[in-house]
């Protein structure tokens, strides 16, 4: 799991991510979760352990429970348009297209969406043959540069 990206470090939250990529790495996967889920209920306001908690179900393929807690990241984000990029990266890190194009999607009509949102978007359109979508979102994209 990747450390939460807080503006200033909170010791509680760094101890508890230690020990949940401990627990990953000795395969105890639930404990793992448990901790990462403990870490939210400090700062349930943050986005970033949300999405963290999710990527954990969605390798674990508790899909459900992944898209639950990417739908509170996004819910609970000042900035949207930022996280549903990356819940859309958080998807396609447990290889669930499918999903990560409904984020995508989703985050690409948002004012402020990324370029590496759009791009990562466009190249799902491609591997679906869907041509002239990849091609405007490539535009647009090349417009924000």
């Amino acid at each position: 799991m990747s450390q939460p990206h807080l503006t200033k470090p909170n010791p509680a939250i760094q101890r508890l991510y230690r020990e949940s990529e401990e627990a990953w790495g000795r395969q105890d996967y639930q404990k793992s979760i448990s901790l990462i889920e403990k870490a939210t209920r400090k700062e349930p306001y943050n986005p970033s352990l949300l999405l963290d908690l999710a990527r954990a179900y969605g390798r674990r393929y508790d899909f459900p429970a992944a898209e639950r807690y990417l739908e509170k990241a996004v819910e609970i984000s000042k900035d949207r348009a930022h996280t549903l990029g990356e819940a859309g990266g958080v998807c396609l890190g447990f290889d669930d297209t499918d999903m990560a194009l409904g984020y995508l999607a989703r985050a690409s009509q948002k004012k402020g969406v990324s370029v590496g949102s759009l791009t990562t978007l466009a190249d799902i359109y491609i591997r679906d043959q869907r041509l002239d979508e990849a091609a405007e979102l490539v535009a647009r994209a090349a417009q924000m540069d």
